[in-house]
């Protein structure tokens, strides 16, 4: 009988009740938990989307001022373009040494040599004449026949300002064309090429030479 007494006392101490905070962890379901984490992520993806919507809001932004710099650029330079008196017809100039120097190459598959003269090229490679003449002194253009890819062929001198340098186009046999400047030989050489000391300055920006001293008795 004292045995059993102890086993039942030792059962009671061990069966003994559970806390209100243990309840009520057992019952909670995983529903529950499910709902607090679809909470969670509702206000975090609300939140991130708010923030998207600023982020997008802020790169149509950038595009649009970037599109009005940009369009204020290219207005700026055919305003440059057009108020610069010769300005436009230099660049057509550069244009009619182009069409030039394809009509060169077409002879030359044809002929399997470059023409001696740009006569040669009239009618049959180049049809419209105006094309052999530079736009801005209305002159035809001076061909010299090269022997060698880099020797030039056309050179196109122009002055636009007595207070600039004469420059031009130069047009080589492989058919490039380059920006030039006249050194002091009279010639045109490439612009990236020359060096201050070679190039031909305007009357207006050559230094005069300073009066002698005279000492005053």
């Amino acid at each position: 009988m004292d045995e059993e007494r102890i086993n039942n006392n030792v059962n009671e101490e061990e069966t003994t009740p559970e806390t209100e905070a243990e309840v009520e962890a057992k019952t909670e379901t995983p529903e529950g938990d499910a709902d607090r984490r679809t909470e969670a992520e509702i206000i975090e993806e609300k939140f991130r989307s708010g923030k998207g919507k600023k982020n997008k809001s802020c790169c149509v932004c950038c595009l649009v001022v970037l599109l009005v710099l940009f369009l204020g650029i290219v207005g700026s330079v055919f305003y440059l373009i057009k108020s610069l008196p010769g300005l436009n017809e230099l660049i057509v100039c550069r244009t009619h040494l182009e069409k030039v120097s394809g009509a060169m190459e077409r002879y030359h598959d044809a002929n399997d040599k470059y023409p001696e003269s740009l006569r040669e090229l009239k009618g049959e490679y180049i049809r419209d004449h105006s094309l052999l003449k530079c736009p801005v002194h209305s002159g035809e253009y001076e061909y010299k026949p090269g022997k060698k890819d880099d020797d030039p062929v056309i050179s196109c001198k122009h002055s636009l300002s007595d207070k600039l340098p004469v420059f031009g186009w130069i047009l080589y046999r492989d058919g490039s064309v380059e920006m030039g400047v006249e050194n002091k030989d009279g010639e045109l050489i490439k612009s990236k090429d020359a060096k201050e000391e070679d190039v031909k300055l305007p009357p207006s920006a050559e230094k005069k030479p300073e009066p002698a001293k005279t000492d005053k008795k």
